[in-house]
C-alpha cells in the first residue's frame, strides 16, 4: 500500500524550492521599489538587472508551482488508488475451509453482485484479490502459484483400529 507520508517527504525539496523562488521574487520587488523611487528618467543598469532577475525568479517560481501541482495530482491519485484497493479488500472475510485452510471468502452481502468465491490469502496480504480456482476438493491460486493447494474437502477423522 502507498505510504502518503513518504511521498510527501520525498517531495519536500520541490516545495522548499518553490517557496525560495517566491521569496526571492518578493525581495527583488522590494529592491525595485526602492530603486524606482531614487531613479530619474534615465535607465539605470542596476534597475534593469533587477528587472531581469525578477523575471527569472518569477519564471522559476512558476515552474516550481507547476511541479508542485503535478505532485499533488500524483498524491491524490495514490490516495484514491489506496482507497479503492481497501474498498475491494473490505468485501472479503477470513474463513476456514472444511479442509482446515484459511482463505478469504466474498462476504454474503456482496453475493448479489457476483457469485460466491474464495480469494488467495497470500495475494490478499499483498493488497490484491486473486480468485482461487479448482474443483470441490481443492482450489489453487494461479497468480502466486502457492503450494500446497487449499483443500476444501473435509478432513478425515482419525483412523481407528478394531
Amino acid at each position: 500500500m502507498v505510504d502518503i507520508l513518504d511521498l510527501v517527504s520525498q517531495n519536500a525539496h520541490t516545495i522548499g524550492t518553490g517557496l525560495r523562488h517566491t521569496n526571492s521574487a518578493l525581495d527583488i520587488v522590494g529592491k525595485l521599489k526602492t530603486l524606482a523611487r531614487k531613479s530619474k528618467a534615465t535607465p539605470d543598469p542596476e534597475l534593469e538587472s533587477l528587472v531581469t532577475s525578477l523575471a527569472n525568479e518569477v519564471a522559476d517560481a512558476k515552474l516550481a508551482n507547476l511541479a508542485l501541482k503535478e505532485q499533488l495530482i500524483e498524491l491524490k491519485e495514490a490516495i484514491l488508488n489506496a482507497d479503492n484497493a481497501q474498498s475491494k479488500l473490505g468485501r472479503y472475510e477470513l474463513c476456514e475451509t472444511p479442509g482446515g485452510y484459511t482463505v478469504y471468502r466474498l462476504k454474503e452481502a456482496h453475493t448479489n453482485e457476483e457469485p460466491l468465491h474464495y480469494a488467495c490469502p497470500y495475494c490478499y496480504a499483498d493488497g490484491r484479490i486473486s480468485i482461487l480456482q479448482g474443483g470441490l476438493d481443492f482450489k489453487q491460486c494461479f497468480v502466486c502459484k502457492t503450494e500446497p493447494h487449499f483443500f476444501f474437502k473435509p478432513k478425515r477423522g482419525p483412523i481407528t483400529f478394531v
